[in-house]
C-alpha cells in the first residue's frame, strides 16, 4: 500500500467546499439560485458528491495510518471522530429546536416537518429526546446521521478494501441490493418508512469513494478512454432529459419522462442504479479533465472554497442553521431577487469567514477544534 502524498489534492477539498455551498443554497425553499443546482439537471445532488468525496477522505486519512499506527490507534481516532460528528449533529439540532422556539413559540417545529404525521409526538421535549437516538431528523438535518453510520462501517471496508477493492465492492453492491429489495431502513419518526438518506442504500457510494481513495494511494490513475468520457456525457445528458423538463416544466408536463422512469426505482430518496452512475459519470469527467496542478486552484474565489471543504464539518453546521434563519426570514414564496441575493452572499460569506478562522486561529486555543481529516 502505497504512502499518503506530501501534497493535498485540491481538488477534493474545492468541490467538497462547493457542494457545501450547494447545500446551503437547495436547503432554502422558494429561492430562485436553487434552479440552478446540479440536482435540477440530473439524478445527481450535492449529496452524492459530497459522500463519494467523504471516502475519498477517508481512504486518504486513515489508509497510510494502518501502516504506521496499526488498527489499535487508527480504531481510536476514527471512534473519536464519530463522537465529535454526533456531538455536532446534536447540537445543531438543538440549536435549531431553540431557534424555532423563539421564533415560532405557537408551533416551533412546522419548518422541520413537511407533512405531519398525526401518529408522531412533535413536542420539544419528545423531539429532542428521540434526536440522542437519531430517530428525529428533520428535513435537511439528516446527512450528518448518514455519515455516522458510514464511519461505523468505514474500517471494515477499508480492511476488504485493502486485501481487494473487488470485495469491497461486492459486499457494499450486495448490501445495497439487499436493502433495495427488502426495503431496509433505520427507524424514524419522521416518516414510517425510515432514514430519508438510507445508509443501506447510500454506503455505496461512500465505498467506491474508498476504493478511488486507496486507488490513488496505490498510485494508480484514472483509465483515460474517450470513449468512456463519451459514454459519461451521455449519462449526463439522458439524465438531464429526465429530469430537467420535469423541474422546470413541472410534473404535469408532456415533456417530463421522470415519474414513469421513477417507477424503476426511487430516485427521491434512495441511492438508486441510475442516480450512482450519474455520479460516477460527474467524477470520472471531473478527475480526468481538471488537473490536480491546475492553476486556478490557488486562486483567491478556489482557496475559499477549499478551505471550506477542508472544514467541513464546522461549515456544514453553520450552514444548516444559516439555511433555517433564511427559511424563518422569507417564509413563503413572494419576496424580491434582491432578499434572495442577499441571504445567498450572507451565508456564503459567514460559511466562507467561518472556514478562514478555522484555518488561522493556533489550534492550541481553548474550544478551538481539531481541523476535520475525513468529513
Amino acid at each position: 500500500m502505497g504512502t499518503l502524498p506530501s501534497k493535498r489534492d485540491l481538488r477534493i477539498d474545492l468541490f467538497r467546499g462547493l457542494a457545501l455551498v450547494v447545500i446551503y443554497i437547495d436547503h432554502i425553499p422558494y429561492n430562485r439560485f436553487s434552479h440552478l443546482t446540479l440536482r435540477n439537471f440530473g439524478f445527481t445532488s450535492a449529496a452524492d458528491i459530497f459522500v463519494l468525496l467523504a471516502g475519498i477522505s477517508f481512504a486518504l486519512a486513515y489508509a497510510p495510518r494502518l501502516d504506521t499506527r496499526g488498527i489499535g490507534p487508527v480504531t481510536g481516532m476514527v471512534g473519536r471522530r464519530i463522537v465529535t460528528i454526533y456531538a455536532a449533529h446534536i447540537l445543531v439540532l438543538l440549536a435549531a429546536l431553540m431557534l424555532l422556539v423563539v421564533v415560532n413559540r405557537n408551533a416551533p417545529l412546522d419548518l422541520f416537518v413537511a407533512s405531519p404525521a398525526t401518529w408522531v409526538d412533535y413536542s420539544l421535549p419528545h423531539a429532542a429526546a428521540m434526536s440522542l437516538v437519531l430517530q428525529f431528523q428533520p428535513p435537511y438535518f439528516d446527512i450528518l446521521p448518514l455519515y455516522l453510520v458510514l464511519l461505523a462501517f468505514a474500517l471494515p471496508l477499508l480492511f476488504m478494501a485493502r486485501s481487494h477493492w473487488g470485495l469491497a465492492l461486492s459486499a457494499s453492491a450486495a448490501l445495497w441490493l439487499v436493502a433495495a429489495v427488502y426495503g431496509l431502513n433505520f427507524p424514524s419518526v419522521r416518516s414510517i418508512e425510515g432514514w430519508y438518506f438510507d445508509p443501506l442504500s447510500w454506503q455505496i457510494v461512500f465505498a467506491t469513494g474508498l476504493c478511488i481513495g486507496l486507488a490513488s494511494l496505490g498510485g494508480g490513475s484514472i483509465w483515460k478512454s474517450r470513449w468512456l468520457s463519451a459514454l459519461c456525457i451521455l449519462v449526463i445528458a439522458v439524465s438531464f432529459v429526465l429530469v430537467f423538463p420535469c423541474r422546470h416544466l413541472g410534473t404535469d408536463s408532456s415533456h417530463c419522462y421522470l415519474g414513469s422512469f421513477s417507477q424503476f426505482g426511487g430516485l427521491v430518496d434512495r441511492q438508486t442504479p441510475w442516480r450512482f452512475v450519474n455520479t460516477l459519470a460527474w467524477v470520472y469527467l471531473i478527475i480526468r479533465y481538471v488537473p490536480r496542478d491546475a492553476r486556478w486552484l490557488t486562486r483567491p474565489a478556489a482557496q475559499a472554497l477549499t478551505r471550506m471543504g477542508r472544514n467541513s464539518l464546522a461549515v456544514f453546521s453553520i450552514g444548516t442553521l444559516l439555511s433555517l434563519a433564511a427559511r424563518l426570514a422569507l417564509p413563503g414564496p413572494d419576496h424580491s431577487w434582491l432578499a434572495q441575493i442577499a441571504i445567498f452572499v450572507t451565508g456564503t460569506a459567514v460559511m466562507a469567514l467561518t472556514a478562514y478562522l478555522l484555518d488561522n486561529v493556533p489550534r492550541n486555543m481553548p474550544l478551538i477544534p481539531t481541523r476535520a481529516k475525513s468529513v
